[in-house]
């Protein structure tokens, strides 16, 4: 069974943390515009700034918003089409 389809969705453990894994698009716009409902992992922010550093994936609050603002012009249809 292929679990990288799109629209599936399926929980599994790293380390002592449970991850859930969705590929839904809808359920990713969902969690994407509500991060305050959302927390991300105390593993991610630790390790992840140690391997790629501060960014959108590793920062919360207003440095998360700082980062958002910058990359997002890098987003829009006409950018990403070249």
């Amino acid at each position: 069974m292929n679990l990288f389809m799109p629209g599936k969705s399926y929980l599994w453990w790293f380390g002592w943390e449970a991850r859930l894994t969705i590929t839904d698009p809808d359920l990713i716009k969902e969690v994407l515009t509500k991060i305050h409902v959302f927390e991300k992992s105390q593993m991610l922010t630790r390790f992840g700034r140690e391997l790629v550093g501060k960014g959108v994936l590793t920062t919360d609050g207003e440095e998360w918003a700082l980062h958002c603002r910058i990359v997002n012009p890098f987003f829009h249809q006409e950018k990403l089409k070249v």
